[in-house]
């Protein structure tokens, strides 16, 4: 019998599938592969995604009523439908990720779900290409920050202090909401660990005026305990004000033609530009030549925004034409 405290959980699936999909999710999602503790988003990700997964497979194979018996024709089965269904080598490349973890750590089951590309006729249509074609960074749409930022600003001060640190430092939106300005500034560098995604620690360097201005006036706004999502409001209560003020304001794809994201592209592209003289290869219609310190650039520049694979810096500020 299903379990009850399932929560409807087992919706669209047999009972037994349900119950032992949900039984394998409650002892293992709460950690990432890496055994650190996995963020909310990333256990209902997991989650959605594995239901999804066997709601599939079900009417596939009626015969699977235990999750535990997971194996390998049944990712077959997936690519197959994936493939048919055209989706996007993101979209393919996240979901294999979570069945990787589920059956080759969970199910104990190692190296049963090979590489992405060996289950799909033709490799290019799993391969992910991280080279804008186009800029997302606010200047590069001729989006007056400053005039904007006072716009927001007349709306929610929290929300507007959240939106320059995003510029000044590359954060994420949800970095910025929780960032603690009195615990985090360490002087040359701000640490960001609260939020991060992934929960990949790092530390972004404070090296010039307007930064060090930004952080006093944040420790101004709270208290010592206090993070940027302040006036007593939750977490989840401070991303959906964000979310609401940034729409409200049409600082959205439809609106002004970018989002609150594309500033952390706004620090990138000022950050190769400071670093190697050149400015970022996404501004340029022609060639140029290489910086000779351009490689390190970037490596610096992919960890200061939470990466750690230096070609991610493509997506933010494109790559040089051969």
């Amino acid at each position: 019998m299903a379990n009850k405290n399932n929560s409807g959980f087992g919706k669209g699936l047999s009972s037994g599938l349900g119950v032992s999909l949900h039984d394998i999710l409650k002892k293992y999602n709460g950690v990432r592969a890496n055994g650190s503790v996995a963020s909310s988003s990333t256990r209902q990700a997991r989650r959605r995604i594995l239901k999804q997964v066997f709601k599939f497979l079900l009417k596939r194979f009626p015969e699977l009523e235990d999750a535990t018996k997971f194996k390998e024709r049944h990712v077959v089965a997936l690519a197959e439908l994936w493939e048919k269904q055209n989706l996007g080598a993101s979209t393919i490349q996240t979901r294999l990720s979570v069945i990787r973890v589920f059956a080759n750590i969970w199910l104990g089951k190692a190296g049963m779900v090979r590489k992405t590309e060996c289950y799909f006729s033709d490799p290019a249509l799993v391969k992910r290409d991280y080279i804008t074609k186009v800029d997302k960074s606010w200047s590069g749409n001729s989006v007056d920050f400053d005039e904007v930022l006072t716009k927001i600003r007349a709306m929610d001060t929290c929300v507007a202090i959240a939106v320059e640190f995003m510029r000044a430092f590359g954060f994420r939106r949800k970095e910025a909401v929780m960032f603690t300005p009195h615990t985090s500034d360490e002087g040359l560098l701000v640490q960001i660990s609260r939020g991060a995604k992934g929960g990949r620690e790092r530390k972004v360097p404070v090296l010039m005026e307007s930064q060090k201005e930004l952080l006093s006036r944040a420790r101004a706004l709270v208290t010592p305990s206090q993070s940027l999502a302040s006036h007593n409001r939750s977490l989840k209560q401070a991303l959906r004000r964000f979310d609401y003020v940034m729409t409200k304001l049409q600082i959205t794809k439809m609106g002004l033609g970018v989002t609150g994201h594309g500033l952390r592209s706004e620090y990138a592209q000022n950050r190769i530009k400071k670093i190697t003289g050149h400015d970022a290869p996404i501004k340029k219609s022609l060639s140029c030549s290489d910086a000779d310190n351009e490689l390190q650039a970037r490596k610096e520049i992919s960890g200061e925004l939470g990466h750690t694979r230096t070609a991610i810096t493509n997506t933010y500020f494109g790559k040089k034409k051969k």
